[in-house]
């Protein structure tokens, strides 16, 4: 039997007694099969363990409970009370109605291993010490001058936690990864005689979500397919009592697949508007004017100054709360900076140590060109280091900046980063940049902090890293004493957009949730709380996006490709004045045909 199984049970017997004892009847017939007297939504017990996880047949089920009470079972798992003790802690969590119901406040594994779930009244409800079970005894060998052992019995399966998660599941995560949601009444609602109706109307924006499917469109990219990004789609049917179909579109052709469903008649209601994607977005008209469904919504959850970047000639098309982007940041290989007998880079950031002079001190003492060994990935393209985007937007309007100082000075970076003596990057080849750095053939890779769930899942493969997800760390990029605004690079901001012809409330109603929305449930691959912490710090302060607009000219380039191209230029060693005054009208061709004027400005 699996431990799994047992916890379930257990759990389920108490989420059964308490119903019980509000007015509820649970039981098997004569035949063995769970009669449908209900306690939530018309199901039976069975098919309640099913929804909560369980696995097995309506035979295995009954065979798991083996015909033993609450108590039995709760013994079996290690209840060290009475039964006269269980019954009345069981007895004592069921309210007499709706308002005096008792749900689960928290549940926890003691240092002892002892599984706690505490009551919304304070009782706290001790289920004994939740092991593994053993693996059964061997046969014993046949007897003879030296019988052989019994074969081993297989390792028993334990539980890693247990939690309550926003969503007032009981979350349960067992040593063999497996992971079990428990729907409990966390707040005690309702859980007596006169159930409380959970609201359906929706608080922020005064209109109902009840019973709708929403379309959400979504990108290829990791942070779409986290484990704690699912929890809180989950989060909001739940809250919302709606249903959220997701879509994954092509990054390189989102503003077309959304226009695409636009002419459908059914466009998307949530779309996640890349600043790549803007202006030539709305400029299309694939996405709906925010302006006056934001004033039916409380804004408070909102970043505002990066919000109005999504503003063109006069109208909002995109919110944004703090977290609209991801930090760039130096991933690192602490193994390799361990046997190479160089400081960790984390370290010295804690210590106010961490500047590019000693990023190129480090770099001189590892990279090996004959060798094809390098210090720093050949990604670092970024042009804001200084505080200052190549291309912004501001009051609506497109702000170019190749030429400003700032700018000019991060490219200088750039070039000595990978061209001369001091060079400590790898040069650009167009190989897979990411398989160099799993390898172990770079000690640093520069990327969005999102990328962070692919690199783990390759990093438990790759011997560079001993197969140790804790040897990636991370750290973040210095910032020179000339950017004293201290605005720290991103990748490129992402609004919370409504496709035109939905109802802009949704998308509204999404992006207050996801502003506000703390999950408790990360998968493996995902930042500890540590590291979260310190990418939440990042994007709270003052930042920069590197760049914001995309361009395109007819049957040219577009500002995104020109960027890349002049890059490799300037890495490859060429004048930077001559390569600036080579691209900047490339890019004002773009700009110009892009919004239809030469209403831009030029720094």
């Amino acid at each position: 039997m699996k431990i799994w199984k047992k916890v379930i049970a257990v759990i389920m017997t108490i989420v059964l007694v308490i119903g019980v004892s509000a007015g509820t009847t649970i039981f098997v017939d004569k035949t063995g099969t769970p009669a449908m007297t209900t306690i939530e939504n018309g199901l039976s017990a069975y098919e309640l363990a099913v929804k909560y996880g369980y696995e097995g047949t309506v035979q295995e089920w009954l065979e798991s409970l083996n015909g033993k009470s609450a108590y039995e079972i709760a013994k079996e798992n290690g209840y060290t009370g009475t039964e006269v003790e269980w019954t009345a802690s069981l007895k004592a969590a069921a309210g007499k109605n709706g308002k005096d119901g008792i749900g689960v406040k928290t549940a926890a594994l003691s240092k002892s291993n002892e599984l706690l779930i505490t009551l919304t009244d304070g009782t706290v409800l001790n289920l004994g010490v939740i092991d593994g079970l053993n693996g059964k005894d061997g046969a014993n060998g046949k007897d003879g001058a030296n019988g052989k052992d019994g074969a081993n019995g297989k390792d028993g399966i334990g539980i890693t936690s247990v939690s309550i998660n926003n969503e007032g599941q009981l979350v349960i995560v067992f040593s063999d990864g497996k992971t079990v949601n428990l729907d409990i009444n966390k707040n005690g609602n309702g859980s007596g005689d006169n159930p409380g109706d959970s609201s359906d109307d929706n608080a922020d924006t005064g209109f109902s979500l009840k019973g709708k499917t929403i379309t959400m469109a979504i990108t290829e990219e990791d942070q779409y397919n986290t484990t704690s990004f699912k929890a809180m789609i989950s989060a909001f049917q739940t809250k919302y009592a709606c249903k959220v179909n997701t879509h994954i579109l092509s990054k390189s052709s989102y503003n077309s697949q959304v226009a695409q469903r636009m002419s459908t008649g059914e466009p998307y209601d949530i779309c996640y508007m890349n600043g790549s994607m803007f202006p030539a977005g709305p400029i299309a008209g694939c996405y709906a004017d925010l302006t006056e469904a934001m004033k039916q919504v409380d804004t408070s959850a909102f970043n505002m100054d990066k919000t109005n970047k999504f503003l063109w000639n006069g109208k909002l098309y995109g919110v944004c709360d703090n977290n609209c982007a991801y930090p760039y940041i130096f991933y690192y290989n602490r193994f390799l900076f361990s046997r190479a007998g160089l400081e960790d880079p984390r370290t010295l950031y804690n210590q106010g140590k961490w500047t590019w002079d000693k990023v190129f001190e480090q770099g001189h003492e590892v990279t090996d060109v004959s060798q094809s060994i390098y210090y720093l990935s050949p990604t670092f393209s970024i042009t804001q280091t200084y505080g200052t985007s190549s291309i912004t937007v501001e009051n609506g309007k497109p702000v170019l900046n190749l030429k400003h100082p700032n700018t000019v000075k991060a490219l200088q970076l750039i070039q000595k980063i990978y061209n001369g003596n001091d060079a400590i990057g790898q040069p650009n080849d167009n190989s897979d940049y990411t398989k160099a750095f799993i390898e172990g053939r770079n000690y640093v890779y520069l990327e969005e902090s999102s990328k962070y769930p692919g690199l783990v899942a390759k990093v438990k493969k790759s011997m560079a890293f001993s197969k140790d997800a804790k040897n990636l760390e991370i750290v973040p990029i210095p910032l020179p004493a000339e950017n004293t605004s201290k605005a720290y690079p991103t990748g490129w901001y992402t609004a919370i957009a409504a496709g035109q012809g939905s109802d802009p409330r949704i998308a509204l109603t999404w992006a207050a949730f996801e502003a506000t929305y703390e999950s408790t449930v990360k998968g493996s691959n995902e930042y500890n709380d540590e590291d979260q912490a310190l990418i939440d710090r990042l994007m709270a302060g003052n930042t920069i996006p590197n760049r914001h607009g995309g361009y395109s000219a007819f049957l040219s380039d577009n500002t995104v490709t020109l960027h890349d191209y002049m890059i490799d230029k300037i890495r490859n060693g060429e004048d930077i004045a001559k390569v600036v005054d080579e691209y900047e009208p490339k890019y004002a061709v773009c700009i110009e045909e892009q919004i239809g004027s030469k209403d831009y400005i030029v720094n």
